[in-house]
């Protein structure tokens, strides 16, 4: 089984900050005609928000819980496994 350790180099933001960025990202997403980005880069604002929704413990919001559940389902089929910090991978993987 092989294994990589993933670690946090980054310096988490306090809340205040994330609660402000969350807030400008609802902004955004309730004047969207205002803002005039396209598609795509509206898409990913919904997207940053979901994240941070889930960052805030928002429960109105599921979108980005589901979307992980999805992506761990889909790594554990391809014989990948995170638990904790640790990646793991091979087919002594605990499921």
């Amino acid at each position: 089984m092989s294994e990589k350790k993933f670690t946090a180099s980054a310096i988490v933001p306090s809340e205040s900050e994330v609660q402000r960025a969350h807030k400008l990202l609802i902004s955004v997403i309730l004047y969207q005609e205002l803002m005039g980005f396209t598609e795509e880069q509206f898409a990913d604002i919904l997207a940053y928000a979901s994240v941070l929704c889930w960052l805030l413990g928002h429960d109105h919001n599921p979108t980005f819980p589901c979307n992980l559940a999805v992506i761990e389902e889909r790594m554990q089929q391809k014989g990948l496994l995170l638990t904790g910090d640790t990646l793991y991978r091979g087919e002594g993987r605990v499921q």
